[in-house]
C-alpha cells in the first residue's frame, strides 16, 4: 500500500507539473519566447527524476544515516517526505494559478491592440525591480517552504526531546495538510474564477465575429 501511495504522489506530481508547463509555455508563445520552453521543459524532467528519486530511494538511504528501527524516526521521516510533497503541489498550484492570470491578462491586451489595428508583435515590457521582486509565485514559494521548513523543524525538535510519539507526529502532520488544504482550496477557486473569465471572454469573441 505504501507503494502505492508513493506511485500515486509521483503521478500526481507529473499531472501538475505537465498543465503548469503548458501554461508556462502557452505565456511564452504569447510574449514571442517559446524557446524558452524547451529549457523550462528540460528543467522539469530534472525535478521530476529527482523527486522520483527521493521518493522511492530516498528512506533507503536515509536509513544509512537515521536509526530508522526506531518506529519515530521512520514515521517522522515519512510524514516529512510526504508533507513535502503536499507543499510541492500547492505551490505548483499557485504557479497555475498565476500564469492562467497573466495568460488571460496578455490575450485580453492582444485583443485590445488587434481591435487599435497596432503591431501585435510589440515586445513584452518586463516590470521593473519591485515588481520582480514581489513577483506572486516568487512569494508563493517563499512563503509555503518557510512554513514547511519552520513547522517540521519545530516537529523534529519535539521527537529529539522525546515530547511526541508515534500518534502525535500522525496527529501534527494531518494538521500541516490541512493548512496546504486552505492555501490548496484558495488557489482552486481563483482558477475557476480565471476559467470563468476565460470563457466569457472568448465567447464575447465568438459572438463579435
Amino acid at each position: 500500500m505504501y507503494i502505492f501511495h508513493k506511485s500515486m504522489a509521483l503521478f500526481w506530481t507529473l499531472t501538475e507539473s505537465t498543465i503548469l508547463y503548458f501554461m508556462i509555455w502557452g505565456n511564452l508563445l504569447l510574449h514571442h519566447k517559446s524557446k524558452n520552453a524547451r529549457q523550462v521543459k528540460n528543467l522539469f524532467i530534472m525535478i521530476f527524476f529527482i523527486l522520483g528519486l527521493l521518493l522511492f530511494f530516498g528512506e533507503w538511504s536515509a536509513g544509512h544515516v537515521f536509526d530508522f528501527n526506531n518506529k519515530i524516526s521512520l514515521h517522522l521521516y515519512r510524514w516529512i517526505l510526504w508533507n513535502l510533497f503536499c507543499t510541492l503541489w500547492v505551490i505548483m498550484e499557485g504557479a497555475i494559478m498565476v500564469y492562467g492570470f497573466r495568460t488571460l491578462k496578455r490575450i485580453e491586451s492582444l485583443n485590445k491592440l488587434k481591435e487599435k489595428d497596432s503591431n501585435l508583435s510589440k515586445p513584452y515590457k518586463k516590470g521593473g525591480k519591485w515588481k520582480n521582486i514581489f513577483n506572486p509565485i516568487i512569494v508563493i514559494t517563499t512563503l509555503m517552504s518557510g512554513l514547511f521548513i519552520l513547522y517540521h523543524l519545530s516537529l523534529i525538535s519535539l521527537a529529539q526531546k522525546g515530547l511526541i510519539n508515534v500518534g502525535d507526529i500522525f496527529t501534527v502532520s494531518r494538521f500541516y495538510i490541512r493548512i496546504c488544504g486552505i492555501f490548496w482550496i484558495l488557489f482552486e477557486w481563483a482558477i475557476a474564477i480565471i476559467c470563468i473569465r476565460s470563457f466569457i471572454f472568448f465567447r464575447s469573441l465568438n459572438e463579435v465575429s
